[in-house]
Order: C-alpha cells, then structure tokens, then sequence
C-alpha cells in the first residue's frame, strides 16, 4: 500500500490529490476497542504520503477525509508535509473524532477531540495558509465543532484570496462567527454552510464557557 502511494510522485501533471480514511478512529487499538486503521497505521500512510507530494510539484489542491483529530506533530512539522503545505491554494478537510462506544456523550471530552480542533486545525492547517488559500472546505466528520470542541476564527482572521467557503457540522452562537465569515465578502464567490446549526439555547460546564464566553 505504502508503495502504491509513492507512485503519485509519478504523476507530474496532478494538480488534485484526495486520500480518504475511515471514519472510526482511535489514538489507542486495544482489546477493548478495535480500530482497522490504528494511529500507527494513519500517520505511516500520511508520511508516505507527504513524501510523494512533495515530489509533485503541480498539487495545489489536497483534500482529506476523516483526518483523525490526533495530528502528530513529527508528522505535521516534517519537510515533507512543509513543502506540500507551502505550495496549497485548495484546502478540503473532514475531521473524524474518536467515539467513546461506552458512553458517547463523553466524546466530545476526549483529550484528542480539543487538541485536534482547538489548537491543530490553526495552527498547523489554516493560520500558516491564510495568505495563500482559495478554496476552503472544513468539516466534521460526526462531531459538531465550533462552540465544543471550541474553535476561535477570530484568532484565524480572514483569507484574504478566499473564493470559495464551505463548512460543515459548525455550531454557531457568537456574532464573531457570523462575522468572520463576513469577513470574506469581498471575495467569496461561493459559501455553502452544510448542516450548520444556530444555537438559541447553550447549556455549558465551566470549561466549556470559559472558552466561549471568558468574560462571565
């Protein structure tokens, strides 16, 4: 498989490439929950990955589905995933998050769930690429983002060469939400909010209004 991939380096002329996972993840396979596509297995596939884009010097459109939320940071810091990051002007991701089969409505608590949306999708994705992108989809695969796991676009601020906007499974209660995606009029082309929700009514723990609302 880890061959098969390094044969993209093969195709000078591919401007698009897609790699798609399965939605299931989990930062650790064990007896007690089984993963066919394990960390280990997600992150060797994304470094051969890399490894042949880099090589591929015409992509400028890279979409993931179900990027698992625990981003590696070796991976996400290495010259191979820098050299394909820095050529980008598309920008498709779905994010998949880990689901607690014992008690679901605790899988927004997991620590990879914050740290995948909270600090790794702008950080490693969407700040370094401000100033380069046109084309921006972002979506969850399961998990309703943006209110929790919290994700601050004011801290991202807007895309100055953005033509076309999709969001997917966003939660929306904060004017600077609407806001930052106003921010793009200028530019925008398209926008497609897909199963965006609008909240009228939030009942948080002290965490989750600490990220939201730090004034109360």
């Amino acid at each position: 498989f880890g061959e098969a991939i390094g044969t993209i380096r093969s195709f000078k002329n591919t401007e698009e490439v897609e790699l798609r996972f399965a939605r299931q993840c989990a930062v650790e396979s064990d007896w007690t929950k089984e993963v066919a596509e394990t960390t280990d297995f997600r992150i060797g596939t994304l470094e051969s990955f890399f490894s042949a884009l880099k090589d591929a010097s015409k992509v400028k459109g890279l979409t993931i589905k179900n990027l698992q939320d625990h981003m590696d940071k070796g991976l996400f810091e290495s010259d191979h995933f820098l050299a394909v990051r820095n050529r980008l002007s598309r920008l498709h991701l779905q994010i998949a998050t880990e689901s607690d089969d014992a008690a679901p409505e605790n899988s927004l608590y997991l620590p990879a769930c914050d740290q995948g949306f909270t600090h790794d999708l702008p950080g490693l994705w969407l700040i370094p690429l401000q100033n380069q992108l046109t084309h921006l989809t972002l979506y969850g695969a399961e998990c309703l983002w943006g209110v929790w796991p919290f994700v601050d676009l004011r801290a991202i601020s807007t895309f100055p060469r953005l033509v076309s906007l999709s969001l997917g499974n966003l939660t929306i209660a904060h004017d600077w939400q609407i806001d930052w995606i106003l921010s793009h009029a200028s530019t925008l082309e398209e926008l497609l909010l897909d199963d965006c929700y609008i909240v009228t009514a939030l009942q948080l723990n002290e965490e989750q209004a600490a990220a939201n609302f730090p004034s109360l």
